[in-house]
């Protein structure tokens, strides 16, 4: 597996930081009458921009327009996630084929437009080809996003405006016929839409199991991190000796271990095919790492398959005719069957791939198709899709069980041919995601079904699916062979906090054991569910404006009221973009333009109804429009 990471990209680190660094304030000046507002400016919201100004100068050439993108960081482009001076040992988890800041509609605004593999081709001095297939560092993604901004702002005509505002955002309140916002700074009025693309900005609000509610506020010790982001203020602290407990085992888990192992100094030694672990002295005596289920996530590994995922079952053929013959789907009912035929289907086909690439099976059925395996195949058995999902460990020995299944699901071709293609199956549902996002979207399953998914299928679709790449969860492999990370306590421990000492502990009645850990660090990414867990500005808005959260049925999903463009029910002048209209929609990867686009018809909608405002007599310091 080649990684790329920022070492070959200082120059463009240095050339992009002292451009946005031009083009960055702390306020502005309204130059035109016509203004457009960004809340965010992460990737969704520099998507935005570039979204926003290629369909205004397409249609209106010459019209001056205010765009106003807000964020708390300067970290425009890149966000949190892809900051560009977090370390290089952070990776994406998926291919650098996959990253284009651009789309490929009609209306543009940059000639040059590099996709992510062609920015490293370009940058390239290394003898090694980059290829589409290979992994990079999130750093290194950041630095391509920033790279694609700075063109964007270069490319930009005199009559459109941008301001890059380093501020937070508190509120967003109607002012006659137009919009105004508040911010820490001050108030900047007179816009005649926003757009919201805050990502994961949630925190965990009143009723959540982190051990530190176990306190108030005002009371949590230094010892709890309550975010592993930025990854360096993580490293700053002093792990020597200790024993820290670690709440997820998602990606942000394998950041946060890498981040106080490899972090502190510490370094992975290859020597044949075997990777060691070398000590610094500087990292944890301990990491007890745990979840509700405890189970880790599985490696990614895109060229895994043998044959292909041609879907057989869960076809748009399916999923049409399922919309059209119900008003609502039932998950359990109409869908689920499906999506388990489909693994199912496509186990089998893997499976006889290993005896040749040639064997035609598209007259059989499913049965036979499995009859002809198990001739082949002595132990073969029909997939199992809740025994992928949700694997049975001991115990009374599940650090060992962990370490065996990070083993076969980082290694499946050290194993027989029926576990390879059980591994490979870990990608399918990458390839039905796209069309179940059409029946999940907008409320298309019943209220009930919604709720089912939600709780008790998404999370593990995603843990098999969207895992971290082999190298990366190589290493977890390694810090656990080596004692430094332990997953004994893995499944829902009991969480305490010993008050006399600030300390964390962690027991399971089942096996007897308990701990008590120096530092906690939560490493969980929160999700919108009620009032209590939203951004301040988004808090203001349900209470001062009305809006409310969408219910499906009895099913609170956590998603704010929005129409099928993402505009505000109670508001039409606001929209919402990305990871806000999760529960709505599912699954925002905050790379995507295609998944759940919002963007383009919102650009479009701006620039048809420009040509329908009248300008009116305006305030010297903040023009409105009527």
């Amino acid at each position: 597996m080649k990684v790329w990471n920022s070492s070959n990209l200082t120059d463009i680190i240095n050339q992009n930081k002292r451009f946005l660094t031009d083009h960055t304030c702390g306020s502005y000046l309204p130059e035109s009458d016509f203004r457009v507002a960004i809340v965010g400016g992460g990737p969704k919201g520099v998507y935005a921009i570039e979204r926003l100004a290629s369909v205004w100068n397409c249609n209106h050439p010459g019209k001056d327009l205010d765009i106003v993108c807000f964020n708390t960081t300067a970290d425009f482009g890149s966000g949190p996630n892809y900051q560009t001076e977090q370390p290089d040992f952070l990776l994406m988890n998926y291919n650098l084929g996959k990253v284009d800041f651009w789309t490929d509609e009609q209306e543009q605004i940059v000639d040059d437009r590099l996709d992510l593999l062609a920015f490293l081709k370009r940058n390239n001095r290394s003898e090694v080809e980059v290829e589409s297939f290979d992994y990079c560092s999130r750093a290194v993604t950041g630095i391509y996003l920033q790279y694609c901004l700075c063109k964007l702002i270069e490319a930009l005509p005199s009559n459109i405006h941008l301001h890059l505002i380093v501020d937070e955002v508190t509120s967003i309140e109607e002012d006659s016929a137009n919009l105004l916002i508040n911010s820490k700074v001050g108030i900047h009025e007179g816009f005649s839409e926003v757009i919201c693309c805050t990502g994961h900005a949630y925190s965990f609000g009143e009723g959540s199991n982190s051990a530190y509610q176990v306190k108030k506020s005002d009371e949590i010790p230094s010892s709890i991190f309550r975010s592993v982001y930025p990854i360096q203020k993580l490293q700053e602290n002093n792990y020597s000796g200790k024993t820290v407990a670690i709440k997820g085992l998602g990606l942000t888990f394998v950041d946060a271990v890498l981040g106080i192992t490899e972090g502190k100094g510490g370094a992975f030694k290859r020597e044949n095919t075997s990777l060691t672990y070398l000590a610094s002295k500087k990292e944890p005596k301990e990491i007890f790492a745990f979840s509700r289920t405890g189970l880790p996530m599985i490696a990614r590994k895109d060229d895994l398959s043998k044959g292909d995922f041609s879907l057989r079952f869960f076809t748009k053929e399916t999923v049409d005719h399922l919309s059209n013959k119900h008003d609502k789907l039932d998950f359990k009912l109409h869908l689920l069957p499906f999506i388990q035929h489909e693994f199912r289907y496509q186990y089998v086909i893997h499976l006889l791939a290993f005896i040749s690439d040639k064997v035609k099976h598209s007259e059989k059925t499913l049965l036979e198709m499995e009859f002809y395996a198990s001739g082949i195949f002595p132990d073969f058995t029909p997939f199992d899709l809740e025994k992928f999902l949700s694997p049975t460990f001991p115990s009374n020995d599940w650090h060992n069980a962990v370490i065996d299944y990070l083993e076969e699901t980082i290694f499946p071709e050290r194993f027989d041919e029926l576990h390879q293609a059980r591994v490979a199956m870990s990608a399918l549902w990458r390839e039905i995601y796209p069309l179940f996002n059409k029946v999940y979207a907008f409320g298309k399953l019943t209220g009930e079904s919604q709720r089912h998914f939600d709780l008790n299928y998404f999370s593990r679709f995603q843990r098999v699916a969207y895992g971290p790449p082999k190298g990366n969860m190589e290493k977890i492999l390694t810090l656990a062979a080596a004692d430094i990370l332990r997953f004994d306590l893995a499944a829902n421990p009991k969480i305490s906090i010993l008050d006399q000492d600030s300390y964390v502990k962690l027991s399971n009645q089942d096996n007897l054991l308990s701990i008590a850990a120096s530092l906690f660090i939560d490493a969980r990414i929160p999700k919108s569910k009620d009032l209590s867990t939203q951004p301040e500005y988004i808090r203001k808005l349900i209470l001062n404006m009305g809006a409310g959260f969408f219910t499906n049925g009895d099913y609170k999903t956590g998603s704010i009221e929005m129409d099928k463009e993402g505009r505000l029910k109670k508001q039409k002048q606001i929209s919402f973009y990305g990871t806000p209209t999760e529960g709505w929609t599912l699954d925002n990867e905050s790379l995507s333009r295609s998944n759940n686009n919002f963007l383009s018809p919102w650009a479009k909608r701006i620039a048809q109804n420009y040509v329908n405002i009248k300008n009116t007599k305006i305030n010297a310091d903040y023009p409105t429009l009527d």
